[in-house]
């Protein structure tokens, strides 16, 4: 006999990554935060890189993101006190710019007419 369950969040795991010229809908959860101090292999020197809490909207599922200096400064020069939290955004990151170490990141505010008005498509069968 199968069981029906509906994911609400996965525990653990790794970052939603990010891949060059690939759009990703999401609805901001919370807001950005330091996340595990992990070590630069060519410094040494230990850093906390920031992550928020996704809700991609493909899939329904929660997810945690890389937030880069250019995605960051988007949403907190844009939205003060964190009032990105809630809104559904479309974001495709581009290659290094020309005389930046930063990659390019194209960020638009969306609405999203079927982020999974049911629940049904994020059931899974076990």
């Amino acid at each position: 006999m199968a069981v029906t369950y509906n994911l609400k969040k996965t525990l653990g795991g790794s970052l939603w990554k990010w891949q060059d010229g690939v759009e990703k809908v999401f609805t901001i959860v919370g807001p950005i935060r330091a996340g595990k101090a992990v070590t630069n292999p060519r410094s040494g020197i230990a850093k906390a890189p920031d992550v928020m809490t996704v809700k991609d909207a493909e899939d329904g599922n929660e997810k945690d993101i890389l937030v880069g200096a250019v995605l960051r400064s988007s949403l907190t020069e844009n939205y003060p006190d964190d009032t990105y939290v809630g809104l559904t955004f479309a974001c495709t990151q581009g290659p290094v710019k020309a005389g930046t170490r930063y990659k390019t990141m194209a960020v638009a505010e969306v609405e999203v007419d079927n982020i999974l008005a049911s629940t049904s498509s994020n059931k899974k069968k076990k």
